[in-house]
């Protein structure tokens, strides 16, 4: 069905370059809500998480197809952190966002063999990635700016 919405602005707006931050994206959508009944403000943001669970669940597609030697979980810590980078996300976060997406609970024993797997599957490839343990905190990427990652939009045109 869809509901059409037109607010006074859009989440770029708000963001500064290319990237639109959560924030932002979450006024827009409270914004788009505001004049909407009860029912139709559920049906736009169901809409709304939809289609963030296709677009999610397509780039880490992407991911794996360029990081074969990748498991699963693998591949979505790489998705997590490369949207985070350079940014530490830490281990409670990298967790409740693997609960999030595979709907099973990880701890901080797991998520450590898990990076250690994805580290290895790095190694097998020529991406110019590195991942750095912040004891105690969590984890962040480092890639150089001008690198285009296989599985980016970018990449991709």
């Amino acid at each position: 069905m869809g509901i059409v919405v037109s607010p006074s602005f859009s989440p770029a707006s708000f963001s500064r370059g290319k990237n639109v931050s959560l924030r932002a994206e979450a006024t827009y959508h409270r914004e788009c809500i505001a004049e909407l009944t009860d029912t139709e403000a559920k049906e736009y943001l169901l809409e709304v998480l939809e289609r963030d669970l296709a677009e999610a669940k397509e780039g880490f597609g992407r991911i794996k197809d360029a990081l074969p030697h990748a498991d699963r979980q693998s591949v979505q810590i790489l998705g997590i952190l490369w949207d985070a980078k350079p940014r530490i996300r830490t281990y409670g976060y990298i967790c409740d966002q693997l609960k999030h997406l595979n709907g099973k609970a990880s701890d901080e024993r797991a998520l450590n063999s898990v990076v250690k797997r994805l580290r290895r599957a790095l190694e097998k490839t020529d991406f110019p990635i590195e991942i750095t343990t912040h004891y105690g905190i969590g984890y962040n990427l480092r890639a150089p700016d001008d690198w285009q990652a296989p599985w980016s939009d970018a990449a991709r045109d």
